[in-house]
Protein backbone atom coordinates (compact mmCIF):
# COMPACT_ATOMS: atom_id res chain seq x y z
CA UNK A 1 0.00 0.00 0.00
CA UNK A 2 2.85 2.64 0.32
CA UNK A 3 3.48 2.73 -3.10
CA UNK A 4 0.04 3.98 -3.91
CA UNK A 5 -0.06 6.27 -0.47
CA UNK A 6 3.60 7.59 -2.35
CA UNK A 7 1.93 8.05 -5.43
CA UNK A 8 -1.22 9.30 -4.17
CA UNK A 9 0.45 12.00 -1.87
CA UNK A 10 2.79 13.08 -5.30
CA UNK A 11 -0.81 13.46 -6.59
CA UNK A 12 -2.14 15.21 -4.21
CA UNK A 13 1.12 17.78 -4.16
CA UNK A 14 1.06 17.86 -7.63
CA UNK A 15 -2.53 16.93 -8.72
CA UNK A 16 -1.59 15.76 -12.20
CA UNK A 17 -3.88 13.65 -14.18
CA UNK A 18 -4.91 10.35 -14.05
CA UNK A 19 -3.93 6.46 -14.14
CA UNK A 20 -3.94 4.41 -17.35
CA UNK A 21 -1.23 4.06 -20.74
CA UNK A 22 2.68 4.58 -20.49
CA UNK A 23 4.66 6.71 -22.26
CA UNK A 24 8.59 8.47 -22.22
CA UNK A 25 8.70 11.44 -24.97
CA UNK A 26 6.60 11.02 -27.81
CA UNK A 27 5.72 13.01 -30.62
CA UNK A 28 2.33 14.95 -30.45
CA UNK A 29 -0.25 13.17 -31.89
CA UNK A 30 -2.00 13.70 -34.94
CA UNK A 31 -5.45 15.60 -35.29
CA UNK A 32 -6.26 13.36 -38.08
CA UNK A 33 -8.26 10.20 -37.12
CA UNK A 34 -8.62 6.57 -38.66
CA UNK A 35 -11.90 6.49 -40.63
CA UNK A 36 -14.70 4.08 -38.96
CA UNK A 37 -16.93 2.30 -41.44
CA UNK A 38 -20.35 4.30 -41.38
CA UNK A 39 -22.99 3.06 -38.79
CA UNK A 40 -26.80 2.50 -39.66
CA UNK A 41 -29.58 4.19 -37.22
CA UNK A 42 -31.00 1.49 -35.29
CA UNK A 43 -33.36 -0.42 -37.18
CA UNK A 44 -35.75 -4.00 -36.00
CA UNK A 45 -33.66 -6.44 -37.90
CA UNK A 46 -29.92 -7.39 -38.51
CA UNK A 47 -28.19 -10.46 -39.97
CA UNK A 48 -26.56 -11.90 -37.33
CA UNK A 49 -22.67 -12.35 -37.61
CA UNK A 50 -21.24 -15.62 -36.97
CA UNK A 51 -18.56 -16.01 -34.45
CA UNK A 52 -16.09 -17.70 -31.85
CA UNK A 53 -16.66 -16.83 -28.20
CA UNK A 54 -12.73 -15.23 -27.98
CA UNK A 55 -9.84 -14.41 -30.24
CA UNK A 56 -7.60 -15.40 -26.89
CA UNK A 57 -7.97 -17.34 -23.98
CA UNK A 58 -5.15 -16.92 -21.61
CA UNK A 59 -4.05 -14.58 -19.35
CA UNK A 60 -1.11 -12.45 -18.81
CA UNK A 61 -1.52 -9.99 -15.77
CA UNK A 62 -2.58 -10.91 -12.38
CA UNK A 63 -6.12 -11.26 -12.15
CA UNK A 64 -8.41 -8.07 -10.69
CA UNK A 65 -11.17 -9.95 -9.51
CA UNK A 66 -13.06 -12.74 -10.74
CA UNK A 67 -16.79 -13.18 -11.66
CA UNK A 68 -19.53 -15.89 -12.27
CA UNK A 69 -23.64 -15.64 -13.21
CA UNK A 70 -26.27 -16.92 -12.18
CA UNK A 71 -27.51 -19.35 -14.90
CA UNK A 72 -30.69 -18.40 -16.66
CA UNK A 73 -31.30 -17.92 -20.34
CA UNK A 74 -29.57 -14.55 -21.60
CA UNK A 75 -32.45 -13.31 -24.20
CA UNK A 76 -31.90 -11.36 -26.70
CA UNK A 77 -35.52 -9.57 -27.06
CA UNK A 78 -37.41 -6.93 -24.61
CA UNK A 79 -38.95 -7.93 -21.67
CA UNK A 80 -37.17 -10.98 -20.42
CA UNK A 81 -35.42 -11.71 -16.80
CA UNK A 82 -31.98 -10.32 -16.36
CA UNK A 83 -28.50 -12.29 -15.50
CA UNK A 84 -27.65 -11.96 -11.58
CA UNK A 85 -23.51 -11.57 -11.36
CA UNK A 86 -21.69 -12.55 -8.60
CA UNK A 87 -19.27 -9.04 -8.77
CA UNK A 88 -15.57 -10.26 -7.10
CA UNK A 89 -13.00 -7.45 -7.15
CA UNK A 90 -9.54 -6.69 -5.16
CA UNK A 91 -9.02 -3.82 -3.13
CA UNK A 92 -6.26 -1.19 -4.35
CA UNK A 93 -5.42 0.85 -1.06
CA UNK A 94 -7.03 -1.46 1.56
CA UNK A 95 -5.22 -4.38 2.44
CA UNK A 96 -5.59 -6.72 5.39
CA UNK A 97 -2.43 -6.93 8.59
CA UNK A 98 -0.61 -9.19 6.34
CA UNK A 99 -0.46 -6.95 3.42
CA UNK A 100 -2.78 -8.60 1.24
CA UNK A 101 -5.58 -7.33 -1.18
CA UNK A 102 -8.89 -8.27 0.14
CA UNK A 103 -11.47 -9.63 -1.94
CA UNK A 104 -14.58 -7.61 -2.19
CA UNK A 105 -18.38 -8.32 -3.82
CA UNK A 106 -21.48 -7.57 -4.55
CA UNK A 107 -24.11 -9.01 -6.67
CA UNK A 108 -25.13 -7.26 -10.17
CA UNK A 109 -27.57 -7.54 -12.71
CA UNK A 110 -27.07 -7.70 -16.19
CA UNK A 111 -30.28 -7.24 -18.52
CA UNK A 112 -30.62 -6.62 -22.49
CA UNK A 113 -33.32 -4.30 -21.77
CA UNK A 114 -30.42 -1.31 -20.82
CA UNK A 115 -29.88 -1.14 -24.49
CA UNK A 116 -33.68 -0.61 -25.66
CA UNK A 117 -34.09 2.90 -24.52
CA UNK A 118 -31.89 5.91 -25.84
CA UNK A 119 -27.86 5.93 -24.75
CA UNK A 120 -28.90 9.42 -23.70
CA UNK A 121 -30.88 8.58 -20.33
CA UNK A 122 -29.29 7.28 -17.36
CA UNK A 123 -29.06 3.68 -16.40
CA UNK A 124 -28.14 2.77 -12.88
CA UNK A 125 -27.90 -0.90 -14.03
CA UNK A 126 -25.27 -0.24 -16.50
CA UNK A 127 -23.64 2.22 -15.15
CA UNK A 128 -22.60 -0.79 -12.42
CA UNK A 129 -22.30 -3.18 -15.08
CA UNK A 130 -19.68 -0.62 -17.01
CA UNK A 131 -17.99 -0.26 -13.76
CA UNK A 132 -17.09 -4.28 -13.81
CA UNK A 133 -16.49 -4.72 -17.55
CA UNK A 134 -13.64 -1.72 -16.85
CA UNK A 135 -12.59 -3.53 -13.65
CA UNK A 136 -12.70 -6.88 -14.97
CA UNK A 137 -10.55 -6.13 -18.18
CA UNK A 138 -7.21 -6.28 -15.67
CA UNK A 139 -6.74 -9.93 -17.53
CA UNK A 140 -8.26 -11.48 -20.55
CA UNK A 141 -9.36 -14.25 -18.44
CA UNK A 142 -11.55 -11.88 -16.31
CA UNK A 143 -12.64 -10.34 -19.43
CA UNK A 144 -13.71 -13.16 -21.17
CA UNK A 145 -15.74 -15.05 -18.23
CA UNK A 146 -17.76 -11.30 -17.93
CA UNK A 147 -18.51 -11.27 -21.61
CA UNK A 148 -19.60 -14.88 -21.91
CA UNK A 149 -21.39 -14.36 -18.69
CA UNK A 150 -23.72 -11.99 -19.97
CA UNK A 151 -23.98 -13.36 -23.32
CA UNK A 152 -21.51 -11.72 -25.15
CA UNK A 153 -19.59 -12.79 -28.21
CA UNK A 154 -16.98 -12.20 -30.55
CA UNK A 155 -14.56 -11.17 -27.87
CA UNK A 156 -11.58 -9.85 -29.04
CA UNK A 157 -8.71 -8.61 -26.20
CA UNK A 158 -5.81 -6.19 -27.41
CA UNK A 159 -2.35 -7.85 -28.27
CA UNK A 160 -0.99 -5.64 -25.39
CA UNK A 161 -1.83 -8.45 -22.80
CA UNK A 162 0.81 -10.79 -24.39
CA UNK A 163 3.61 -8.05 -25.20
CA UNK A 164 6.02 -6.05 -22.95
CA UNK A 165 4.77 -3.15 -21.04
CA UNK A 166 5.37 -0.17 -23.02
CA UNK A 167 4.48 3.25 -22.65
CA UNK A 168 1.60 3.32 -25.30
CA UNK A 169 0.13 -0.25 -23.69
CA UNK A 170 -3.55 -0.13 -23.26
CA UNK A 171 -5.52 -3.35 -22.83
CA UNK A 172 -9.05 -3.70 -24.17
CA UNK A 173 -11.59 -5.84 -25.02
CA UNK A 174 -14.41 -5.79 -27.85
CA UNK A 175 -17.14 -8.02 -27.70
CA UNK A 176 -20.49 -8.52 -29.35
CA UNK A 177 -24.65 -9.57 -28.60
CA UNK A 178 -27.15 -9.34 -30.66
CA UNK A 179 -30.20 -7.31 -28.84
CA UNK A 180 -33.59 -6.74 -30.36
CA UNK A 181 -32.64 -6.18 -34.38
CA UNK A 182 -29.39 -4.53 -32.99
CA UNK A 183 -25.26 -5.06 -32.97
CA UNK A 184 -24.23 -3.92 -29.35
CA UNK A 185 -20.29 -3.72 -29.54
CA UNK A 186 -18.69 -3.50 -25.97
CA UNK A 187 -15.92 -1.90 -25.58
CA UNK A 188 -14.26 -1.76 -22.04
CA UNK A 189 -10.64 -1.16 -21.27
CA UNK A 190 -8.69 -1.99 -18.24
CA UNK A 191 -8.75 0.18 -15.00
CA UNK A 192 -5.84 -1.44 -13.41
CA UNK A 193 -3.70 0.69 -11.21
CA UNK A 194 -0.59 -1.64 -11.98
CA UNK A 195 0.86 0.00 -14.75
CA UNK A 196 4.36 1.25 -14.67
CA UNK A 197 5.19 2.83 -17.86
CA UNK A 198 1.98 3.81 -19.24
CA UNK A 199 2.32 6.74 -16.51
CA UNK A 200 4.19 8.80 -18.61
CA UNK A 201 2.07 9.78 -20.92
CA UNK A 202 -0.38 10.20 -18.10
CA UNK A 203 0.94 13.73 -18.24
CA UNK A 204 1.67 14.32 -21.65
CA UNK A 205 -0.57 17.04 -22.70
CA UNK A 206 1.12 19.66 -25.65
CA UNK A 207 0.20 23.01 -25.69
CA UNK A 208 -3.21 22.93 -27.54
CA UNK A 209 -5.98 20.22 -28.71
CA UNK A 210 -6.80 17.04 -26.73
CA UNK A 211 -4.01 16.14 -24.74
CA UNK A 212 -1.63 14.66 -26.26
CA UNK A 213 -0.62 11.77 -23.98
CA UNK A 214 -4.47 10.88 -24.05
CA UNK A 215 -4.99 11.56 -28.07
CA UNK A 216 -2.71 8.96 -29.22
CA UNK A 217 -4.20 6.31 -26.80
CA UNK A 218 -7.37 7.13 -28.22
CA UNK A 219 -6.41 6.89 -31.90
CA UNK A 220 -5.24 3.86 -30.76
CA UNK A 221 -8.61 2.74 -29.96
CA UNK A 222 -10.55 4.10 -32.68
CA UNK A 223 -8.07 2.01 -35.05
CA UNK A 224 -9.14 -1.22 -33.58
CA UNK A 225 -12.88 -0.44 -33.24
CA UNK A 226 -12.74 -0.04 -36.67
CA UNK A 227 -11.41 -2.82 -37.66
CA UNK A 228 -13.97 -4.86 -35.32
CA UNK A 229 -16.49 -3.03 -36.96
CA UNK A 230 -15.71 -3.78 -40.20
CA UNK A 231 -17.54 -7.24 -39.94
CA UNK A 232 -20.97 -5.27 -39.25
CA UNK A 233 -20.39 -2.31 -41.95
CA UNK A 234 -24.15 -1.15 -42.95
CA UNK A 235 -25.97 -2.37 -40.03
CA UNK A 236 -27.55 -1.15 -37.09
CA UNK A 237 -25.00 -0.77 -34.47
CA UNK A 238 -25.35 0.43 -31.27
CA UNK A 239 -21.80 0.87 -29.13
CA UNK A 240 -21.33 0.84 -24.80
CA UNK A 241 -18.69 2.20 -23.80
CA UNK A 242 -16.83 1.25 -20.48
CA UNK A 243 -13.52 3.08 -18.98
CA UNK A 244 -12.20 4.06 -15.55
CA UNK A 245 -9.33 7.19 -14.72
CA UNK A 246 -7.09 6.81 -17.68
CA UNK A 247 -9.52 4.59 -19.71
CA UNK A 248 -11.96 7.00 -19.65
CA UNK A 249 -10.25 9.58 -20.26
CA UNK A 250 -9.23 7.90 -23.53
CA UNK A 251 -12.76 6.57 -24.42
CA UNK A 252 -14.10 10.46 -23.19
CA UNK A 253 -12.26 11.56 -26.65
CA UNK A 254 -13.15 8.90 -28.47
CA UNK A 255 -16.76 9.13 -27.74
CA UNK A 256 -16.74 12.67 -28.49
CA UNK A 257 -14.83 12.70 -31.80
CA UNK A 258 -17.42 9.76 -33.09
CA UNK A 259 -20.02 12.10 -32.20
CA UNK A 260 -18.32 14.80 -33.60
CA UNK A 261 -17.54 13.24 -36.73
CA UNK A 262 -20.90 11.84 -36.92
CA UNK A 263 -19.99 8.34 -36.97
CA UNK A 264 -22.81 7.18 -34.56
CA UNK A 265 -25.85 8.94 -33.00
CA UNK A 266 -26.31 9.45 -29.57
CA UNK A 267 -29.15 7.60 -29.06
CA UNK A 268 -26.86 4.53 -29.93
CA UNK A 269 -23.86 5.73 -28.01
CA UNK A 270 -24.01 3.95 -23.79
CA UNK A 271 -20.79 5.64 -22.67
CA UNK A 272 -20.17 4.87 -18.96
CA UNK A 273 -17.02 6.73 -17.59
CA UNK A 274 -15.71 6.76 -13.59
CA UNK A 275 -13.65 9.30 -12.27
CA UNK A 276 -12.45 11.09 -15.77
CA UNK A 277 -10.02 13.91 -15.75
CA UNK A 278 -10.19 16.61 -18.56
CA UNK A 279 -8.45 15.91 -21.24
CA UNK A 280 -10.67 17.43 -24.05
CA UNK A 281 -9.78 20.40 -25.92
CA UNK A 282 -12.36 22.85 -24.05
CA UNK A 283 -13.20 24.80 -27.57
CA UNK A 284 -14.63 21.11 -28.47
CA UNK A 285 -15.58 19.31 -25.27
CA UNK A 286 -19.71 19.18 -25.55
CA UNK A 287 -22.19 18.20 -23.53
CA UNK A 288 -23.47 15.41 -25.19
CA UNK A 289 -26.00 13.41 -23.19
CA UNK A 290 -25.00 9.68 -23.68
CA UNK A 291 -21.22 10.28 -22.17
CA UNK A 292 -22.21 9.73 -18.44
CA UNK A 293 -19.18 10.79 -16.40
CA UNK A 294 -19.80 9.34 -12.97
CA UNK A 295 -17.31 11.19 -10.48
CA UNK A 296 -17.02 12.01 -7.05
CA UNK A 297 -16.31 15.58 -6.72
CA UNK A 298 -13.97 14.96 -3.67
CA UNK A 299 -11.41 12.66 -6.03
CA UNK A 300 -8.45 15.06 -7.22
CA UNK A 301 -8.03 12.98 -10.23
CA UNK A 302 -11.27 14.24 -11.54
CA UNK A 303 -10.01 17.68 -11.22
CA UNK A 304 -7.11 17.57 -13.79
CA UNK A 305 -6.23 18.64 -15.83
CA UNK A 306 -7.53 21.82 -14.76
CA UNK A 307 -9.92 24.57 -16.92
CA UNK A 308 -6.98 26.93 -16.69
CA UNK A 309 -5.12 24.87 -19.02
CA UNK A 310 -8.06 24.36 -21.53
CA UNK A 311 -9.05 20.91 -21.14
CA UNK A 312 -12.69 19.45 -20.13
CA UNK A 313 -14.55 16.53 -20.06
CA UNK A 314 -16.78 15.86 -23.07
CA UNK A 315 -20.42 14.84 -22.02
CA UNK A 316 -22.12 15.20 -18.65
CA UNK A 317 -20.87 14.62 -14.83
CA UNK A 318 -22.82 12.35 -12.23
CA UNK A 319 -21.86 13.04 -8.99
CA UNK A 320 -21.46 10.22 -6.39
CA UNK A 321 -20.22 11.68 -3.59
CA UNK A 322 -22.53 11.39 -0.54
CA UNK A 323 -21.94 13.42 2.73
CA UNK A 324 -22.08 10.08 4.59
CA UNK A 325 -19.46 8.10 2.82
CA UNK A 326 -17.44 6.84 5.57
CA UNK A 327 -21.08 5.39 6.84
CA UNK A 328 -22.26 4.16 3.41
CA UNK A 329 -18.31 2.28 2.26
CA UNK A 330 -18.73 0.57 6.05
CA UNK A 331 -21.78 -0.38 5.50
CA UNK A 332 -21.11 -1.90 3.08
CA UNK A 333 -17.97 -3.57 3.40
CA UNK A 334 -16.68 -3.42 7.45
CA UNK A 335 -13.32 -3.43 6.21
CA UNK A 336 -13.44 -0.46 4.33
CA UNK A 337 -12.82 2.20 6.50
CA UNK A 338 -12.43 5.72 4.66
CA UNK A 339 -11.38 8.18 6.77
CA UNK A 340 -13.54 11.44 7.71
CA UNK A 341 -12.12 14.46 6.99
CA UNK A 342 -10.31 16.68 9.67
CA UNK A 343 -10.42 20.16 9.10
CA UNK A 344 -7.27 22.16 9.57
CA UNK A 345 -8.37 25.21 11.84
CA UNK A 346 -10.68 27.37 10.16
CA UNK A 347 -9.07 27.34 6.50
CA UNK A 348 -10.30 23.77 5.40
CA UNK A 349 -13.09 22.52 6.59
CA UNK A 350 -14.40 20.31 3.28
CA UNK A 351 -12.54 18.01 1.19
CA UNK A 352 -13.62 20.46 -1.46
CA UNK A 353 -11.81 23.38 -0.04
CA UNK A 354 -8.74 21.02 0.74
CA UNK A 355 -8.35 20.32 -2.91
CA UNK A 356 -8.78 23.61 -3.85
CA UNK A 357 -6.30 24.70 -1.57
CA UNK A 358 -3.60 22.91 -3.26
CA UNK A 359 -4.82 22.97 -6.71
CA UNK A 360 -5.08 27.07 -6.73
CA UNK A 361 -1.31 26.94 -4.61
CA UNK A 362 0.09 25.27 -7.85
CA UNK A 363 -1.53 27.57 -10.45
CA UNK A 364 0.18 30.61 -8.80
CA UNK A 365 1.91 32.77 -11.53
CA UNK A 366 5.48 33.60 -10.35
CA UNK A 367 8.26 36.19 -11.25
CA UNK A 368 10.64 33.54 -12.81
CA UNK A 369 13.32 36.47 -12.96
CA UNK A 370 13.73 36.19 -8.88
CA UNK A 371 16.57 33.95 -7.62
CA UNK A 372 14.15 32.47 -5.11
CA UNK A 373 11.12 30.32 -7.17
CA UNK A 374 11.49 28.38 -9.77
CA UNK A 375 9.33 28.08 -13.17
CA UNK A 376 5.86 27.64 -12.48
CA UNK A 377 2.85 25.33 -14.04
CA UNK A 378 0.19 28.49 -13.78
CA UNK A 379 -0.83 27.76 -17.32
CA UNK A 380 -0.77 24.62 -19.98
CA UNK A 381 2.42 26.28 -21.60
CA UNK A 382 4.44 26.50 -18.87
CA UNK A 383 3.57 22.86 -17.50
CA UNK A 384 4.94 21.95 -20.48
CA UNK A 385 7.77 24.69 -21.64
CA UNK A 386 8.91 24.08 -17.79
CA UNK A 387 9.06 20.30 -18.55
CA UNK A 388 6.81 19.50 -15.47
CA UNK A 389 4.81 17.19 -18.44
CA UNK A 390 7.71 15.21 -17.95
CA UNK A 391 9.13 15.00 -14.84
CA UNK A 392 5.67 14.12 -13.25
CA UNK A 393 5.74 11.21 -15.30
CA UNK A 394 9.02 10.18 -15.00
CA UNK A 395 8.51 10.38 -11.22
CA UNK A 396 5.75 8.22 -10.72
CA UNK A 397 6.23 5.71 -13.00
CA UNK A 398 9.75 5.08 -11.19
CA UNK A 399 7.56 4.94 -8.28
CA UNK A 400 5.37 2.16 -9.61
CA UNK A 401 8.04 0.06 -10.65
CA UNK A 402 10.01 -0.50 -7.25
CA UNK A 403 9.05 -3.40 -5.57
CA UNK A 404 7.80 -3.20 -2.21
CA UNK A 405 10.78 -3.67 -0.39
CA UNK A 406 11.49 -0.32 -2.47
CA UNK A 407 9.30 1.62 -1.55
CA UNK A 408 9.72 0.60 2.18
CA UNK A 409 13.00 1.61 1.97
CA UNK A 410 12.60 4.78 0.26
CA UNK A 411 10.19 5.89 2.60
CA UNK A 412 12.13 4.72 5.88
CA UNK A 413 14.81 6.90 4.58
CA UNK A 414 12.68 9.90 3.94
CA UNK A 415 11.33 9.48 7.41
CA UNK A 416 14.25 9.47 9.19
CA UNK A 417 16.05 12.18 7.02
CA UNK A 418 13.17 14.35 5.49
CA UNK A 419 14.62 17.61 5.25
CA UNK A 420 17.62 16.28 2.84
CA UNK A 421 14.99 15.42 0.51
CA UNK A 422 14.73 18.96 -0.13
CA UNK A 423 18.44 19.70 -1.25
CA UNK A 424 19.30 19.49 -4.66
CA UNK A 425 19.78 15.52 -5.72
CA UNK A 426 18.43 14.41 -2.17
CA UNK A 427 15.49 12.88 -3.48
CA UNK A 428 17.38 11.28 -6.67
CA UNK A 429 19.83 10.01 -4.49
CA UNK A 430 17.30 8.34 -2.21
CA UNK A 431 15.52 6.74 -5.50
CA UNK A 432 18.53 6.30 -7.38
CA UNK A 433 20.18 4.37 -3.82
CA UNK A 434 17.07 2.01 -4.45
CA UNK A 435 16.78 1.07 -7.74
CA UNK A 436 20.72 0.82 -8.25
CA UNK A 437 20.53 -1.74 -5.10
CA UNK A 438 18.04 -4.17 -7.07
CA UNK A 439 19.72 -3.76 -10.53
CA UNK A 440 16.76 -1.74 -11.74
CA UNK A 441 17.09 0.26 -15.41
CA UNK A 442 16.50 3.54 -15.33
CA UNK A 443 17.46 6.74 -17.26
CA UNK A 444 19.87 8.07 -14.76
CA UNK A 445 19.65 11.88 -16.32
CA UNK A 446 15.93 11.67 -16.82
CA UNK A 447 15.06 10.62 -12.72
CA UNK A 448 17.73 13.40 -12.26
CA UNK A 449 16.03 16.16 -13.73
CA UNK A 450 12.70 15.25 -12.68
CA UNK A 451 13.52 14.52 -8.68
CA UNK A 452 15.17 18.16 -8.81
CA UNK A 453 12.70 19.52 -10.80
CA UNK A 454 9.75 18.46 -8.87
CA UNK A 455 11.46 19.17 -5.20
CA UNK A 456 12.34 22.84 -6.58
CA UNK A 457 9.23 23.69 -7.37
CA UNK A 458 7.38 22.32 -4.16
CA UNK A 459 10.11 24.23 -1.74
CA UNK A 460 10.00 27.10 -3.57
CA UNK A 461 6.31 27.96 -5.38
CA UNK A 462 4.07 25.67 -3.44
CA UNK A 463 5.98 26.25 0.12
CA UNK A 464 2.47 26.35 1.48
CA UNK A 465 1.89 22.67 0.64
CA UNK A 466 5.01 21.31 1.68
CA UNK A 467 4.56 23.26 4.96
CA UNK A 468 0.60 21.54 5.32
CA UNK A 469 2.08 18.15 4.72
CA UNK A 470 4.18 18.12 7.81
CA UNK A 471 0.53 18.08 9.69
CA UNK A 472 -1.13 15.36 10.98
CA UNK A 473 -4.35 16.37 9.37
CA UNK A 474 -3.02 17.06 5.70
CA UNK A 475 -1.92 13.55 6.02
CA UNK A 476 -5.13 12.25 6.94
CA UNK A 477 -7.01 14.33 4.07
CA UNK A 478 -4.24 13.03 1.52
CA UNK A 479 -5.16 9.70 2.14
CA UNK A 480 -9.26 10.28 1.93
CA UNK A 481 -9.09 11.78 -1.10
CA UNK A 482 -7.20 9.33 -2.53
CA UNK A 483 -9.03 6.18 -1.46
CA UNK A 484 -11.92 7.87 -3.22
CA UNK A 485 -10.16 7.63 -6.28
CA UNK A 486 -10.07 3.48 -5.59
CA UNK A 487 -12.61 1.38 -6.89
CA UNK A 488 -12.93 -0.32 -3.18
CA UNK A 489 -14.31 3.11 -2.57
CA UNK A 490 -16.17 3.99 -5.50
CA UNK A 491 -18.54 1.13 -6.00
CA UNK A 492 -20.82 1.23 -2.49
CA UNK A 493 -20.99 4.81 -3.47
CA UNK A 494 -22.10 4.05 -6.81
CA UNK A 495 -24.41 1.75 -5.05
CA UNK A 496 -25.59 4.27 -2.55
CA UNK A 497 -26.44 6.92 -6.20
CA UNK A 498 -28.44 3.87 -7.46
CA UNK A 499 -30.54 3.35 -4.04
CA UNK A 500 -31.04 7.06 -3.48
CA UNK A 501 -32.14 7.67 -6.65
CA UNK A 502 -34.57 4.69 -6.85
CA UNK A 503 -36.88 6.08 -4.05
Amino acid sequence: MKKFQLVATLLAFALTSCGGVSGSSTAPATNESPSVPSISPVSTSADPVPSDSSSEHSSSSAPQGSSSATPSSSSSQEGQPGIEYDYHFETLMIKDEEGERLDVSTTLTYQDDFFLSGGTIFNKGLALMSFAASTMSGSKTNALSYYQAIGFDSIVHSPDYDEEETKDTILYNLAHKSINGSHVIALSISSSHNYKLPWLNNFLIGKTGNATGYQSGSDTLRAALNDYLAAYEGQPIKLWFSGYSRSAALLNILASELLEDEVIAEENLYCYLFETPRVVDATNAQAYPSIHNVINRNDPIQTFFPEAYGLARAGVDIDIYDSEATTICSEFDSRLVLPEFMPIEDAFVTDAEFIQFLLNTLLVEVDEQESDTAPDMHNRDSFVDNHYQEWFGTLIATFMSMSDAQVDALVANVQASPFSVLQTDGLYNLVKDQLDAEGTAYDDQALKDACNGVVDFIVKDAGAIAMLALSSQAKNNVQRVAYFHSVEFVIPLLLNYQASQDK
